[in-house]
């Protein structure tokens, strides 16, 4: 999983494997330029999501293992659609939008 901010992305959650988070991850960064916003983003476990949220205050996170809703108001977004092909375009959109507002 990742956490995105505009401009500046915070931590990437991962539960599969850092291929598979920085796939995701990749594609958002890739989504969110051509649309002329730069992201940075972080790799990480899904047990460090908490503490790195309130620590880095990501716009989003994309995760690709169950996260809870940490109760910040920071999107959770599920990144399997990253992996199975399926909705892939409108979870970018999604992700977009919330790093865009």
């Amino acid at each position: 999983a990742c956490t995105f901010r505009r401009r500046r992305a915070a931590p990437a959650c991962r539960g599969c494997g850092v291929a598979s988070s920085t796939i995701v991850a990749k594609k958002v960064e890739d989504y969110c330029h051509d649309r002329e916003i730069k992201v940075e983003w972080r790799i990480c476990k899904a047990a460090e999501i908490p503490s790195l949220a309130d620590m880095m205050k990501p716009d989003v996170i994309v995760s690709i293992t169950a996260v809870p809703e940490l109760g910040n108001g920071i999107p959770v977004f599920d990144g399997k659609p990253f992996l199975t092909g399926i909705g892939v375009d409108k979870r970018l959109e999604e992700i977009y939008q919330a790093i865009k507002a």
